[in-house]
């Protein structure tokens, strides 16, 4: 079934006092064009420097009953990205008053994993410490690092703090949390330390990790990407 680890680090967003939203669309044809229907038939003889309709009957496709094909279903302008699209209203997105972000390293989670390195029973606890505090710091690092990114969830969602992203340690039980500011040069040399302890320790660490696809997939891509461009202009 595969190795299976609770998760160690949440990240959410709330937001507070939340409306829901309406959300418009339109469009107005730069060329201006304004006609109806059975307008634009798919182009017969296909060029690179001619769009794949035409509004000349005479030069379209035709099917096996030799009627000129129309280009989408009604042959509109609006099928070949012409002629206007009327506004429109519907439900969709919502207006808060602010966000809050919390984010959870559980180092209780940390705690119970182990990291032998000779098998199962070798297991050392300096390298399990080390190990777990090499993916604490990636957790820090992750989390601050990401957020001085900006929060740019979506299109018209940009979310910018107010305030400094501070992190709060519950260490004891019945003692205040302890707060500690981290910033991204921080974290990033934070992680560094640790991950040279860890590698000191014979803890393997990868580094940088380069990705490239498997020819198969590269071919299936480009199957699909082909397929689809044959579908759009009518080919298949």
């Amino acid at each position: 079934m595969g190795a299976k680890f609770q998760r160690a680090l949440v990240s959410e967003m709330v937001g507070y006092d939340a409306v829901p939203g309406k959300r418009t669309s339109s469009r107005v044809d730069p060329a201006q064009i304004h006609i109806g229907p059975k307008t634009l038939f798919e182009r017969a003889a296909r060029t690179d420097d001619a769009p794949h309709w035409t509004p000349d009957e005479s030069a379209a496709r035709r099917d096996d009953k030799d009627r000129a094909v129309l280009v989408g279903k009604e042959g509109k302008p609006s099928e070949a990205n012409h002629d206007n699209i009327a506004p429109t209203i519907a439900e969709g997105g919502y207006t808060v008053s602010k966000v809050r972000q919390t984010t959870v390293l559980s180092l209780a989670a940390l705690r119970r994993l182990r990291f032998p390195l000779g098998g199962p029973a070798d297991s050392d606890p300096a390298v399990d410490q080390a190990a777990r505090v090499a993916l604490t710091a990636l957790g820090l690092a992750a989390a601050t690092l990401g957020r001085e990114e900006g929060a740019d969830l979506r299109s018209r969602c940009q979310l910018f703090p107010t305030e400094a992203f501070v992190w709060h340690l519950l260490d004891a039980p019945g003692q205040a949390p302890k707060a500690y500011a981290l910033d991204g040069a921080g974290a990033a040399a934070l992680l560094e330390d640790a991950v040279a302890e860890a590698r000191a320790l014979g803890l393997p660490w990868e580094g940088d990790i380069a990705l490239a696809p498997h020819p198969d997939l590269v071919r299936l891509v480009r199957k699909s990407q082909e397929q689809a461009a044959h579908r759009a202009t009518g080919d298949a």
